[in-house]
């Protein structure tokens, strides 16, 4: 019966789909044909099932799926999540401490949660699109940026993070030392 449920809903979503971007040929926005691809592939996604059809393409790339991730880089690296979930927790992590480490996170149309150390000297920069970048300071980026500066003065290298959301949600935590 689930398979019944899952096929008619992706054959619904493919068609609806379609439609919209016979619409658009006609003098409709491209913003219609963008969110006309997004639910064909949905429903593609949806009859085709979650382990017959993988849109993620990198190891790092959380593409209609959701993930965690426990081990923080040691070098500079971009994280996209596109229609999915990514829960970066970092709060176990070992932290490397002997460089400047560049991270990226973008999220599109997803949610993403990036949960930082107390330990961890970080600088954060967040731009938002139609969506919202909460950083640690209770800063909110929706449509612009804000930013986020760790308060360890005595450190010289930092952990510079770097948010860009469209249409998605991102939180970053960064966890406060306990006495």
């Amino acid at each position: 019966m689930k398979r019944g449920a899952g096929l008619f809903w992706g054959i619904m979503l493919i068609v609806i789909g379609l439609s919209i971007v016979f619409k658009g040929f006609l003098g409709v926005s491209i913003l219609r044909i963008v969110i006309a691809v997004a639910f064909i592939l949905i429903g593609i996604k949806i009859m085709a099932g979650k382990s017959a059809m993988n849109f993620s393409s990198k190891d790092k790339d959380v593409i209609f799926s959701d993930r965690q991730f426990k081990e923080f880089p040691t070098e500079n690296i971009e994280y996209n999540t596109v229609f999915g979930k990514s829960v970066f927790d970092f709060s176990e992590a070992a932290i490397p401490t002997d460089k400047a480490i560049d991270l990226e996170f973008n999220t599109i149309f997803g949610d993403s949660v990036i949960i930082l150390p107390a330990a961890l000297p970080v600088k954060v920069k967040a731009e938002a699109i139609f969506g919202a970048a909460k950083l640690p300071n209770d800063n909110t980026a929706v449509f612009g940026s804000a930013s986020y500066i760790s308060d360890d003065s005595a450190v010289s290298e930092f952990v510079n993070i770097k948010v860009n959301t469209v249409f998605g949600n991102t939180e970053i935590i960064h966890k406060r030392p306990e006495f």
